[in-house]
């Protein structure tokens, strides 16, 4: 009768430790997404900020952002800071909670010129967006110093396409969202192209509706893979004329940002 009694036991013991190990688990994982509350899409961007505190970041709201008392969007706004304008971030941000414009994003405690108010972290960036009359080398310059594994590229077009040029950037440790609004300030992307929503349609064209009548054409066309973004295309072409601009994730948080301008 005992060995019956010991095997009882070591079953009984078996079943106790995998339901404690399940119920550890699952407790640790609702933990998880109670602390982070997002979709597992953005999950990297929390992990990035979390060491951030006294990081500095640049502006990249092509109409600036606005400059809060407190940390939420209804808050009295103190002032509008211009694109390009630098902060420093007083205090690390634990969760993504807030969408605007189909940014993930949260409110940051930062410092503008002696002051602390709050801004929407999706408009900010490591990386500063490209002056008006920089000189684009100049400005890979800059980046390079901020990030030394930043690369460009310049070269011709192929001898079979139109006669332009073809600039190629790669930009390490950023998110879609910061890749298409560099890019939107580098390459004269409308303001009125808002960036596109990570789920949708596997192929959708957007258009800008408010493009001058001498332009052919100026539009968004984006691509989805398993309802996540895999490609982001701006086309631009009037008479003679006209550009493209192709954002693409070739490694997680690394984006490469191809410009070909060409002329008939």
């Amino acid at each position: 009768m005992k060995k019956p009694t010991l095997l009882i036991l070591l079953f009984l013991s078996f079943i106790f430790l995998t339901c404690k190990n399940n119920l550890e688990a699952n407790n640790t994982k609702e933990k998880q997404v109670l602390e982070n509350q997002i979709d597992p899409l953005i999950a990297i961007e929390v992990e990035q900020q979390k060491d951030l505190a006294n990081a500095y970041y640049y502006v990249l709201a092509p109409n600036g952002l606005s400059f809060r008392k407190e940390d939420n969007l209804n808050s009295e706004k103190l002032l509008t800071l211009p694109l390009g304008s630098k902060v420093k971030q007083t205090a690390p941000i634990y969760t993504i909670d807030l969408t605007v414009e189909n940014i993930n994003g949260s409110m940051m405690e930062v410092l503008y010129n002696g002051k602390t108010g709050y801004v929407f972290s999706g408009f900010l960036s490591k990386y500063p967006p490209l002056e008006i009359d920089e000189d684009f080398k100049s400005y890979i310059i800059r980046l390079k110093k901020i990030n030394s594994n930043v690369e460009y590229e310049e070269k011709e077009t192929p001898p079979d396409f139109h006669e332009g040029i073809i600039e190629t950037t790669t930009l390490p440790n950023v998110v879609w969202h910061e890749a298409f609004y560099l890019a939107k300030a580098a390459y004269t992307i409308p303001n009125s192209l808002s960036f596109p929503k990570h789920q949708g349609n596997d192929e959708e064209t957007i258009k800008q509706k408010d493009k001058e009548d001498r332009v052919w054409s100026s539009e968004l066309t984006v691509s989805r893979k398993f309802s996540k973004l895999d490609t982001i295309r701006y086309n631009w072409r009037a008479e003679a004329t006209g550009y493209f601009v192709i954002i693409t994730e070739p490694k997680i948080n690394e984006f490469k940002i191809e410009y070909t301008g060409f002329a008939d």
